[in-house]
């Protein structure tokens, strides 16, 4: 890009807003969100403090792959002991304890319920 274009760009919209991270996860499923979250817990562990940004197309963290999904949660425990007991002093502690009221399952013959 030459300097004329440059400067037409700088001019018409202004200079870039930048922030600066440490680490930049990309994508913020499972794997990408359990990276930042080990991330932060070790660098907390050392007494650092690491700036971590996690990049996510969605509208929001997960929003492509934990809809309805049914998983495992011995990764959950192995990042968070707490969550089973909600015994944990971090204020999300409670909204991680969200217990089955009941369920419902329903099978059919036909290919659409109506």
């Amino acid at each position: 890009m030459n300097s004329n274009v440059q400067a037409s760009l700088l001019e018409q919209y202004g200079p870039r807003e930048a922030m600066e991270y440490d680490v930049v996860v990309v994508g913020g499923g499972p794997a990408g969100l359990a990276a930042a979250i080990r991330l932060k817990q070790l660098s907390a562990e050392r007494g650092h403090d690491v700036s971590v940004c996690v990049l996510e197309k969605g509208g929001e963290l997960g929003a492509h792959t934990l809809s309805g999904a049914v998983m495992d949660p011995r990764a959950l425990t192995e990042l968070f002991p707490w969550w089973r007991t909600g015994s944990c002093s971090s204020p999300s502690a409670a909204q991680c304890r969200l217990p089955t009221g009941c369920c419902l399952h329903v099978f059919t013959t036909r290919a659409t319920i109506s």
